[in-house]
């Protein structure tokens, strides 16, 4: 990590951040984690028995990310609003009752579709970290024409003062083509900043004209049509993020690298590496939306994206050090940097 960023990382985190306010759009979903322990083989198959211990459940996909920003704490000022579509179900339900119960800086607008289910993942674990199956409830088909004008209305009466919307695309429907074509424009026509989580199942076309585009690895591979070497190469990995730029006439493009961090291609054409800092691995799940998450915070707070982009870095070495969807705390970074 780039010395000097570290220290307008560090001296960023110290000072009164402004209040700044953010959107989230994206695909909701509720984690479920079954905790428990296995002692023996099932006598009607040759699959673990696992007895239950404990079941938690947590906010995912796109409401993690809006988890993300309002655990980061002080000195950020963020409200964040969340747009999103639930089912008529008891799911749904609670999902929104776990949004709202994040504190008041995060506004819940959500549409309430009957004809699908609120998305449920549920992963089935052997002690805190051996997950032995995961179970899918969710519909992946397009919004109905009503849903989405529904959405766009929630959408358009949040604009203001925003200074970022995340796009959160976990590929259940939400985004048609058209959507993300009129978020970006009316986006750009207002000065926000749009943070777009990519989705491999998405064609790539549909992300044309986003502003700052943060796929990993395989999904860059994916929109490219070539391999990237598990992006091992900075080089080979800088170049990818110019094809995309061109590709996908972007504004900003980030490709986080797992294990070999992540590398950005900002508006100036420059090219900034972020080494990886994890110092140990146990779960990558929600590590993209923390990455997602704290570069919208930090940007939207006045950071530069290389400094957000190093926060992040730092905030995503710390969840895949947690078990499950984490988050990462101002606290935690302070002491990351120190």
């Amino acid at each position: 990590m780039a010395p000097e960023l570290l220290g307008q990382a560090k001296a960023f985190l110290d000072k009164a951040l402004p209040p700044a306010r953010l959107g989230v759009v994206g695909d909701l979903a509720l984690d479920r984690f079954v905790f428990g322990s296995v002692d023996r083989i099932s006598p009607e198959a040759p699959i673990p028995v696992l007895a239950v211990d404990n079941t938690q459940d947590r906010l995912g996909c796109a409401a993690n990310v809006a988890r993300g920003i309002a655990a980061l704490g002080k000195p950020f000022q963020t409200k964040v609003e969340v747009v999103g579509v639930v089912g008529d179900d008891l799911e749904g339900r609670q999902l929104v009752a776990a949004l709202k119960e994040l504190g008041t800086g995060v506004s819940v607008h959500v549409v309430q579709d009957p004809s699908r289910p609120t998305t449920l993942k549920t992963r089935y674990l052997a002690g805190s970290q051996h997950q032995l199956l995961r179970v899918d409830r969710e519909s992946t088909a397009f919004l109905s024409p009503d849903i989405e004008a529904q959405l766009r209305a929630h959408v358009s009466k949040l604009w203001g003062d925003l200074k970022v919307l995340v796009v959160q695309d976990y590929a259940k429907g939400l985004f048609s083509e058209t959507f993300l074509a009129w978020l970006f424009q009316e986006a750009r026509q207002r000065g926000v900043l749009t943070v777009v989580d990519p989705n491999p199942r998405t064609p790539g076309k549909f992300y044309k004209g986003a502003g700052l585009l943060t796929p990993n690895v395989s999904e860059a591979e994916a929109l490219l049509g070539r391999s990237l070497g598990k992006g091992r190469d900075d080089g080979v990995v800088a170049e990818a993020c110019r094809e995309l730029r061109a590709k996908f006439l972007l504004d900003q493009v980030l490709i986080t690298r797992s294990a070999h961090g992540m590398t950005l291609l900002d508006d100036k054409f420059q090219v900034h590496h972020f080494p990886s800092v994890a110092r140990a691995v146990y779960d990558v799940t929600g590590a993209g939306d923390t990455v997602v998450a704290t570069i919208a915070a930090a940007h939207a707070s006045g950071a530069s994206l290389p400094v957000a982009c190093t926060l992040a870095s730092l905030a995503a070495s710390i969840v895949v050090g947690k078990v499950g969807t984490a988050t990462a705390t101002v606290d935690e970074l302070r002491a990351s940097l120190a």
